[in-house]
């Protein structure tokens, strides 16, 4: 029997040459932490467990424990099922880790020692090798990795998940050799996961996981078939994305006829805009043409305005020129009468009249001094005179006198005459004065009168606009046209009303036979359904599923059909779990039931090969006059949709001929409330410049009967004025020489006074002479100043003579001649002034009314212009936005467009708009349709769509993409059918993937049973009064499992029903399965089931289900056993009918309960299991039940270091009791 018979180690942790003897039951005893589980920890590494797994990871890693050397080696020497001795050698990687080699031959010591000084030392790994090649033992080459040791001993390849593969495929193949040659078991067997049981022994845990693997392995040498599916998401969730695509075929055909009745609107927005532009560049070139004629007409006007202004502003200049130097005469001229009324003031102050009285009569005072003189001589000679003397002196002065009296007579003679010429002067320019007044003032009024009659004219002119203030002949025409227009428009509109009635009519008409021919088709293609599906169901029946009832019948059962064909249930025939066997003696009875089937007619699902040749040829003949039926269904439906097609264009085009002419209606409608609304502004305009201009020319008419007015009484005011200073200046002069006379006669008077008084003096002197016969000294002083005074005055009064003549010189030139000239330019220079005044404001006037009228040319032309260059700014975006575009169109161009330039930039604003919008309606609508059509479309179709993208002249244009997709979904229709096929065969295989899982579910169900049963034959243990084993199926708590079992049924109605077509339901269930379904999903027995442990203990059931509840399950060792109990039949199952003998490493077996432990040992014999066993007591009875027993001591010359040696145990009288009843058992 195969099996691991020593394990030899050379330099390992314990020092030198340690060899252990595992042929059979084997114990290691030695003290607490002495190295005998370090030892037992060999035994998993040799089944293939990871090296450092066994050892704590509280210490050093497994290669720097038990191979601390370059020469250290750890020899596993094992027999094969084979019969032959091979070496399993593991020794240290240089850079750390553990390696492996097979060696085709025993253990021979010579091979890896030779002796030294010392004693034996081991050889270096390279001389070990050539050692093996001298004695030419064949040796395997060197494996690395854990997992490809593993493989070689357990002769395993099975791919485990979520490990890498062996290597590529030479690596493989150079592993299955090594296997053939070293490995533990033949080539028919393997014992995959037996180092998870080992392991699981000596760690007494036996984790529900390694339970687990190991029942896995179970199942998979019961040969349980996994699921697999060839199905990957992706490609499924491509198929259902087409499905879905092509499920939305007809939406997309809806959304299509729609998007091409946008594209006919788009089509008839542009036909519009081609129509525009030429129009609109037409009103651009008039515009441009009116705007410069305009320019032109404009530039003459202002070149007319600017001589004009320049003629004015000369005029002007000339005016003010001339008012300035007429106002600069006048205020000369009233300075030089202010001069001359100062001067004439002054003399006034200065009396110049009494200064030329004085003066005339300086004679007279120079006789009345000579005269006083002489008076004074004379009364100083008084007394000497006589009376002859005083006589004498008497005439004299009488005659004095009467000179004196004439002289002055003559002075105020002469001044009278001067006066009365004055007076005459001053009448005859009072005369002129009034003359030119009148003149003046007949002059004003005439020129004032004329103005007024002028205004009063255009006063009647404006009364009668005003009154006549109605539409203008152009703006009748106007509105005549804007009506006719109207009526045209609404004619229109009622004859495409018309059309597109008797269009609709005609499509509800082909409608009706359409759908008469879909329902034609459709009932072609259920009755093809239906044929099908027999046709199908009668090939199922000559070609059975490979597994399935009905193939096992048709292959092991002749005749069946007339048998039990006539009584067994249809649904059975496909399964495959029912494993059907034939008994040893066939008969025709069913369970103890006998029939009489003869009177059964047989089923048509259980024909005989005759009858289900006929049926299916007959099948197949249906189904070909079902697709020729159908055919020409597709025919007759194609022609009617076709027609249907082409009726719903007309209507379209129709419609749009309706919506055109709803849009002619409505401009014309519009085009006439704007051409009211324009003449009645206008209108309102028109009274209102009329209602200002004639409330300004009223205005001009007050304002000039104001200024004649006030020229009038400023003309008065100046006359009168003039009059004033007239008349004083000749009364100052009158008044001056009467004041000249009554000074003469005052003067005249003092010198009769003074003659008197002479006289009188005269006398009195005489007198008193006479009388006294001396002179008064008083009438001599008095008599003397008066003498003095008259001197003083005499010449005082010649000394002024120059300025007695200035005063005459200037009273006669200056006062008497230049100060009327004075007066008379004053009051020219004033007229001249106010006529200079009104002249230059009738210029101002004049060039106000010319600049108001160029003024408003100017605003009327800007208004235009601007208006014009809003209606350019607006033309050349516009046309600028049609250049741009690619504007083609069949209809025919109008020669002349309706309304104005106004409209018709409405109009391709609006067009342009539409456009936009249509456009991006189209584009959004393409985008979508595209978005839909390629969504879950194969690679293959979006490169074709691409590719046709490409070739296109602008990719973008929805106008050219959209025939494209329109043939793609025609390529999408073309496709439907293989598309569906691939559907089912997508279904096919995922159904029998439910179908595999749903198997598995009825198998693990018996392999429940199945284990239970080993489990309670191995070992029975005192208290415990059941065991077995239950597995449960977790496929029912996979995510996918509903979703999968309801696709399965989602896809039998489908298959059932007569619709070509999946539901939505379907693909829902489909998608739902395929988003929980890995691509790469693999399925592992461990995964799809969950394992409990059912035991009862003292009468107590327990359950165990997890790692926890298996350690709590009972007392240490108790729970051990029962783990025992269940190791036992995982290691016979995972060995299956290997002959070989496994290896449990227990530890601590000595406190076990020795009546359990020697159970223990007989079930482990029973089923070829050797106990590599560790406990401390040396003397223990256990020991006993051991073949090969060792002892790990100090060494006596080296208590430091310890050896393990073989000893044989000291018997009690309980072991020599064993030992008898043994003896006494007959071999």
């Amino acid at each position: 029997m195969a099996h691991l018979l020593r394990i030899v180690m050379i330099h390992g942790h314990l020092e030198g040459v340690v060899e252990l003897s595992v042929d059979g039951h084997t114990n290691i005893c030695g003290t607490n932490a002495s190295g005998k589980t370090t030892l037992q920890r060999l035994v998993p590494v040799f089944y293939g467990e990871l090296p450092n797994k066994v050892v704590p990871k509280t210490r050093m890693k497994f290669d720097a424990f038990y191979l601390p050397h370059r020469n250290s080696y750890l020899v596993y020497e094992y027999r094969r099922e084979a019969g032959n001795i091979c070496q399993a050698v593991l020794t240290r990687k240089s850079e750390g880790g553990v390696e492996y080699r097979f060696v085709a031959a025993p253990y021979r010591p010579e091979d890896y020692l030779v002796e030294g000084e010392g004693g034996a030392v081991a050889l270096e790994y390279a001389q070990w090798l050539g050692v093996l090649r001298r004695e030419n033992i064949s040796f395997s080459s060197k494996l690395t990795a854990t997992s490809e040791y593993r493989a070689v001993i357990q002769n395993d390849f099975t791919p485990t998940p979520g490990i890498m593969p062996h290597g590529n495929r030479k690596d493989a193949l150079k592993l299955r050799q090594l296997a053939a040659q070293f490995s533990l078991v033949k080539p028919e067997h393997r014992i995959r996961h037996i180092e998870k049981l080992v392991s699981a022994v000596h760690a007494k845990e036996g984790k529900m996981d390694t339970l687990k693997t190991m029942l896995a392995a179970i199942f998979e040498e019961d040969g349980v078939e996994l699921p697999v599916t060839r199905i990957r998401s992706a490609k499924a969730r491509e198929w259902i994305d087409q499905m879905r695509q092509s499920m939305r075929l007809e939406p997309l055909q809806r959304s299509l006829a729609k998007l091409h009745d946008v594209d006919r609107e788009l089509a008839d927005v542009e036909a519009a805009l081609w129509q525009l532009k030429p129009q609109l560049e037409a009103d651009r070139h008039r515009i441009e043409r009116t705007l410069a004629d305009a320019e032109a007409e404009m530039g003459t006007r202002q070149e007319a305005f600017d001589a004009e202004k320049n003629a004015y502003e000369a005029a002007r200049d000339d005016l003010n020129e001339q008012l300035s130097e007429l106002e600069s005469g006048l205020k000369q001229t009233q300075r030089d009468l202010s001069d001359l009324q100062a001067q004439f003031e002054a003399y006034e102050a200065a009396d110049m009249p009494a200064l030329e009285r004085d003066l005339n009569a300086l004679p007279q005072k120079r006789e009345q001094f000579e005269q006083l003189k002489s008076h004074l001589t004379a009364l100083q000679e008084a007394v000497q005179a006589s009376q002859a003397r005083k006589e004498e002196r008497l005439r004299e002065l009488g005659e004095a006198l009467a000179r004196q009296g004439e002289e002055i007579q003559g002075l105020v003679d002469a001044l009278n005459e001067e006066k009365a010429a004055h007076q005459e002067a001053h009448w005859e320019a009072q005369r002129h004065l009034d003359a030119r007044y009148q003149t003046q003032r007949e002059e004003a009024e005439a020129d004032f009168q004329e103005r007024l009659n002028q205004g009063v004219e255009r006063l009647a002119a404006l009364k009668a606009a005003l009154s006549h203030s109605g539409p203008t002949a152009e703006e009748s025409e106007e509105a005549t046209l804007v009506q006719a227009r109207i009526d045209q428009a609404q004619s229109d509109h009622n004859a495409a009303s018309s059309q597109r009635e008797s269009q609709r009519r005609e499509l509800d008409s082909l409608k009706r036979e359409r759908d008469n021919a879909e329902q034609a088709h459709a009932d072609a293609r259920r009755t093809l359904t239906r044929a099908q599906q027999t046709s199908q169901a009668l090939h199922r029946q000559r070609d059975p599923a490979q597994g399935s009832l009905r193939h096992f019948l048709r292959y092991h059962l002749p005749e069946w059909e007339q048998r039990l064909g006539k009584v067994i249930a249809p649904e059975l025939l496909e399964r495959r779990d029912l494993s059907p066997t034939l008994t040893e003696q066939p008969s025709d009875d069913l369970y103890g039931l006998v029939l009489d089937t003869h009177l059964i007619e047989p089923p048509d699902y259980a024909q005989d090969e005759a009858s289900l040749l006929a049926a299916i040829e007959a099948a197949d003949d249906a189904v070909v006059r079902a697709e020729a039926e159908l055919g020409n269904c597709e025919k007759q439906l194609k022609r009617h949709n076709e027609r249907v097609q082409a009726a719903e264009e007309a209507l379209s085009q129709a419609q749009l001929a309706v919506k055109r002419a709803d849009e002619e209606v409505e401009y014309a409608q519009e085009a006439r409330r704007q051409c009211q609304a324009r003449h009645a502004q206008a209108q309102r305009q028109r009274q209102a410049d009329h209602e200002a201009a004639l409330e300004e020319q009223q205005a001009q008419q007050q304002a000039l009967r104001d200024e004649r007015q006030i020229a009038l009484d400023k003309l008065n005011a100046a006359h009168q004025a003039e009059l004033l200073e007239l008349k004083a200046d000749a009364q100052s002069q009158l008044d001056s020489i009467d004041r000249q006379v009554q000074q003469y006669k005052a003067q005249f008077t003092e010198q009769k006074a003074e003659h008197k008084r002479q006289c009188e003096e005269l006398e009195q002197a005489f007198d008193e002479e006479l009388k006294a016969q001396g002179v008064d000294p008083e009438k001599l002083r008095d008599t003397r100043t008066r003498l003095q005074q008259l001197d003083e005055h005499i010449r005082r009064t010649a000394a002024r003579q120059d300025e007695l003549d200035a005063y005459k010189r200037f009273m006669r030139v200056s006062w008497g001649q230049r100060k009327p000239e004075l007066v008379e330019q004053e009051g020219r220079l004033s007229r001249e002034i106010d006529a200079a005044q009104r002249k230059r404001e009738a210029h101002q006037q004049a060039f106000k009314a010319t600049k108001a009228a160029h003024q408003q040319h100017v605003a009327a032309f800007e208004t235009k212009r601007r208006e014009s260059h809003e209606v350019l700014n607006d033309l050349k975006p516009l046309l600028k936005q049609l250049d741009e575009l690619t504007l083609t169109s069949d209809a025919t161009p109008q020669q002349e467009a309706p309304g104005d330039v106004t409209e018709r930039l409405s109009r391709t604003r609006q067009a342009l708009s539409r456009r936009a919008q249509e456009r991006d309606t189209l584009r959004k609508g393409c985008q979508e349709a595209e978005s839909q059509l390629i969504k879950g479309a194969s690679t293959s179709f979006v490169d074709a769509l691409e590719s046709e993208r490409a070739q296109l002249a602008d990719p973008d244009d929805p106008r050219a993409l959209l025939p494209l997709l329109g043939g793609m979904l025609k390529l999408l229709e073309d496709q439907q059918q293989q598309l569906i096929q691939q559907g089912r065969n997508l279904s096919d295989d995922l159904d029998k993937f439910f179908t595999v899982f749903r198997d598995l579910n009825r198998r693990i169900s018996a392999q429940s049973k199945r284990l239970s049963d080993e489990v309670a034959d191995d070992l029975r243990l005192d208290g415990i009064s059941k065991a077995e084993v239950r597995i449960q199926s977790t496929i029912d708590e996979l995510g996918f499992w509903e979703p999968l079992k309801l696709f399965a049924q989602r896809y039998k109605a489908w298959r059932d029903s007569e619709q070509t077509l999946p539901s939505d339901d379907y693909l829902n269930a489909l998608a739902d399965v395929v988003d929980l379904l890995r691509s790469d999903q693999q399925y592992s027995f461990e995964s799809l089931l969950r394992l409990e442990l059912h035991l009862n203990e003292g009468g107590t059931d327990l359950v165990i289900k997890n790692d926890r509840q298996l350690l709590e399950s009972s007392s240490h060792g108790m729970a051990y056993l029962i783990l025992c109990k269940f190791l036992l039949a995982f290691t016979r199952l995972l060995r299956g009918r290997a002959a070989i003998a496994i290896h449990w490493p227990i530890d601590e077996i000595g406190t076990l309960a020795y009546h359990n432990v020697e159970k223990l040992f007989d079930a482990c014999d029973s089923n070829q299991i050797h106990i590599v066993g560790a406990f401390p007591n040396p003397e223990s009875d256990v020991l006993l039940l051991f073949h090969n027993r060792y002892l790990i001591d100090r060494d006596a010359d080296d208590p430091a270091k310890r050896r393990l040696k073989r000893i044989e145990p000291r018997q009690s009288r309980l072991a020599e009791r064993l030992k008898a009843r043994h003896e006494e058992v007959p071999v």
